[in-house]
């Protein structure tokens, strides 16, 4: 926590570009930045992977490539508080083998590093890898193919504007033509919950029990689903 207390405090724009013009800021930076990439580069090894960061490498690949090592680090972690506490799960781990690529500053070329293992629970595998940040300055486009409970067929159209335009969203008729139910919308004395010992918990692990809960559920109004 200290040291993103302080990180935070270095000085960012104009401000930042004020201090490079002084050698002594621009020479205790890089002393700091070369102790930095010493430590990774450290916590790396023990970690068994022999891919090495520099400054040279593009910041952003670094960036990602070190975020997916420290998630990897912290599932083993909660796995081996797990263990030690002796909540150990049957989890099948599997290995990968991931080929690292960092894209060297004024190259012209990929520079591939040595490929390395990462160990990981199959169980406990993050969905969020799957869905990769999009920063481009463009037009976000939506990518439905298929367009449930429509009043309209599914149109992407794009709305230019005096600040460039934007793809018009694909529910936007639906939305605007939303009536909530008057019971949405009255004011009720909230529900506390049960405790979690008088809360009956049902396993669905069969064709009888899907049907039971399918019919169960057509006779309510509204549901929650905890999607984790």
């Amino acid at each position: 926590m200290e040291c993103v207390k302080w990180g935070n405090t270095l000085p960012i724009g104009p401000e930042r570009d004020l201090c490079v013009s002084y050698p002594l800021f621009v020479k205790i930076l890089k002393k700091h930045e070369e102790t930095v990439i010493e430590l990774m580069n450290k916590v790396l090894k023990l970690q068994h992977l022999p891919t090495q960061v520099s400054a040279s490498d593009d910041h952003d690949v670094t960036n990602e490539f070190i975020s997916d090592c420290v998630d990897n680090i912290m599932e083993k972690v909660g796995l081996s508080l797990d263990e030690a506490a002796g909540h150990k799960k049957n989890v099948l781990v599997v290995n990968a083998n991931v080929q690292h690529v960092l894209t060297r500053k004024y190259s012209t070329a990929d520079k591939i590093g040595s490929p390395f293992r990462l160990t990981t629970a199959k169980l406990v595998a993050r969905p969020q890898i799957n869905f990769k940040i999009n920063n481009k300055n463009e037009p976000f486009i939506p990518k439905i193919t298929d367009k449930p409970n429509s009043l309209r067929p599914l149109a992407i159209l794009y709305d230019p504007d005096e600040n460039g335009g934007q793809y018009c969203h694909p529910y936007e008729f639906e939305i605007e033509k939303y009536k909530p139910l008057e019971g949405f919308i009255t004011e009720k004395l909230p529900i506390e919950p049960k405790p979690i010992e008088a809360t009956e918990v049902i396993l669905v692990d069969s064709e009888e029990k899907l049907k039971t809960m399918l019919s169960d559920l057509e006779t309510q109004t509204e549901i929650a689903v905890d999607l984790e």
